[in-house]
């Protein structure tokens, strides 16, 4: 019923392409027949927000206060669920969901959730130095008995050179020498590979080098949708 359905706040910026490329995703996944069939969505952009990899590196939790400014703010104009389009956030997620009255996807573990249902038992991790350190998506993974398969150190410092050096600088994607280690993983049994931070939502799609990836922000995309009481798009 149309009064069940919810706005979406979108706590953006980190970075801006992840949150512009979230947004296409959840129109495009959205079942709709015209400009009134999809999600009130409302958008903070807000790249001031610290970077999340250095502040779990310094001890501090300085992007929590800048996350929460910037959904309390899209509460105040309406929106009554928040998604946040950055894996790295997440390690934060218990300081900001107890700071906000709408419920905050966490999109950490409705990732682990999708590959439990693709009946995996090991998957690689993509991500950042942060997101890695702080081993969030193996614990969750670890909880529905999924083992992580880590990268090794020179294909850790490749998936940081993508995400830092290519994505968030603007500059052309290559992702040809991070695939020697993708292969490196799969040799230790990865069955697929989480792409753990949304800017390599834009530089990895499933099927490259003939691998399988689980899309954080496409997990997220539909998982928003439906929590927003809307249907998806059937593929």
């Amino acid at each position: 019923m149309e009064n069940q359905k919810k706005t979406i706040g979108m706590i953006g910026g980190m970075g801006p392409a992840a949150t512009a490329l979230l947004f296409q995703k959840i129109v495009e996944y959205t079942d709709a027949e015209k400009d009134a069939d999809h999600i009130h969505i409302l958008i903070d952009n807000y790249p001031a927000v610290p970077d999340r990899t250095a502040s779990i590196k310094s001890g501090n939790d300085k992007p929590v206060d800048y996350i929460c400014e910037a959904g309390n703010k899209l509460i105040s104009i309406g929106a009554e669920l928040l998604i946040i389009p950055c894996n790295t956030s997440h390690y934060f997620y218990d300081k900001i969901q107890s700071r906000l009255s709408v419920p905050v996807i966490n999109m950490i573990s409705e990732t682990a959730l999708v590959c439990k249902s693709k009946g995996w038992s090991k998957v690689g991790i993509l991500a950042t130095d942060g997101t890695k350190e702080t081993h969030i998506f193996d614990k969750e993974l670890e909880k529905l008995g999924i083992e992580a398969v880590p990268t090794s150190a020179e294909g850790q410092r490749e998936v940081m050179s993508v995400i830092y050096d290519q994505v968030k600088a603007g500059k052309e994607i290559n992702t040809e020498k991070l695939a020697f280690y993708l292969d490196e993983m799969k040799q230790k049994g990865a069955e697929a590979f989480i792409l753990g931070c949304t800017e390599l939502s834009a530089a990895l799609c499933n099927g490259d080098y003939g691998l399988e990836f689980i899309d954080t922000l496409e997990v997220l995309a539909k998982s928003a949708i439906i929590r927003a009481g809307y249907k998806l798009k059937l593929s």
